[in-house]
């Protein structure tokens, strides 16, 4: 193993379950704190969180890149969870840069994820094949670029007036009607509405490839809100709820997001190889037994979330 490979291993992939950033549970949020206070310390702890990834974006580092993604859902799960703390105008605008930056980082994302858990793994296991080591020097080449692009897009006005905007949000001086509205009644309401979407649902083994990934999106818009609740949280049987609520999301999303990640390795093979329509017999075959549809792991990952889903529903509102 080369040092390039040793570097991304112990940088990881910046996959979608890593654990990242501070704990919201220790953010000094007061139980009793205002909806306008408790936005403007989540955003002042996010904004830094989007500073220091977007410093460390310059070594084109997975973590890096694995914390700006986790800043971004949480400024956007803090959206959620308090969407009357910005006016509509304001509101708009943040989400639409957030979708932006997003989309700048997903196919950078996508690439880690495939050479750390697929790419090399066949190239330990084979150091003489040479179409795997072809598609490894590949991989990187095009992370490269889309690591270029990404600081082309960090560089930008647009990029530089989102940070602005947020700055805006964090400042003291934020007003307006509703803003002293308890901020633990606000995210009660706002939790209990995306609990009742994810519960009204159709059973997971019902949900096609689509549906199943919008549902995955519900999840992690809840599980990101509840992680910024934390410091809301008061009483040893309301953390109890909280953190039985909060460990059974992190088990489905995690499962979840294996699902997609499966799915999204044959899009990543054929954007690299600039190639589609290969079979998975032909590419097993060519690339060293590499398994780019594992059908296999995916009804079992199927099987992990319908579990998860399971208990999740069986766990109590902590906010009641």
């Amino acid at each position: 193993m080369d040092r390039s490979d040793r570097n991304l291993v112990k940088h990881g992939c910046g996959g979608e379950n890593k654990s990242a950033g501070a704990p919201f549970a220790d953010i000094a949020l007061r139980p009793s704190a205002g909806m306008a206070e408790a936005f403007q310390v989540i955003c002042g702890n996010i904004r830094r969180q989007l500073a220091e990834a977007q410093h460390d974006l310059g070594s084109s580092s997975p973590d890096a890149l694995h914390e700006m993604r986790v800043a971004l859902r949480r400024l956007r799960a803090a959206i959620g969870l308090f969407p009357d703390a910005l006016k509509a105008k304001q509101r708009a605008c943040i989400l639409a840069d957030i979708k932006w930056i997003s989309k700048h980082l997903s196919f950078a994302r996508d690439i880690d994820v495939f050479v750390a858990e697929v790419v090399l793994p066949l190239k330990v296991r084979h150091p003489d094949n040479i179409p795997i080591h072809s598609l490894y020097r590949k991989c990187l080449d095009r992370k490269i670029a889309e690591y270029r692009r990404i600081q082309t897009a960090l560089c930008s006005r647009r990029f530089l007036m989102f940070s602005r905007r947020i700055a805006g949000v964090v400042a003291p001086s934020v007003s307006g009607p509703g803003l002293d509205q308890p901020a633990s009644a606000v995210a009660a309401d706002s939790l209990a509405r995306m609990k009742k979407k994810i519960k009204n649902g159709k059973p997971l083994k019902k949900l096609g490839r689509r549906e199943l990934h919008k549902f995955r999106l519900r999840i992690k818009a809840m599980r990101y809100a509840l992680e910024l609740t934390g410091g809301l949280v008061s009483g040893d049987r309301q953390r109890r709820h909280f953190d039985e609520m909060l460990t059974s999301l992190r088990h489905l999303q995690s499962a979840l997001g294996e699902i997609t990640d499966i799915a999204a390795r044959r899009k990543t093979f054929e954007k690299i190889m600039g190639r589609s329509g290969l079979s998975a017999r032909s590419v097993r075959h060519r690339f060293a037994g590499l398994e780019l549809d594992n059908a296999r792991r995916q009804r079992k990952c199927l099987s992990r979330s319908i579990e998860a889903h399971e208990r999740f529903l069986r766990t109590r509102p902590f906010w009641k």
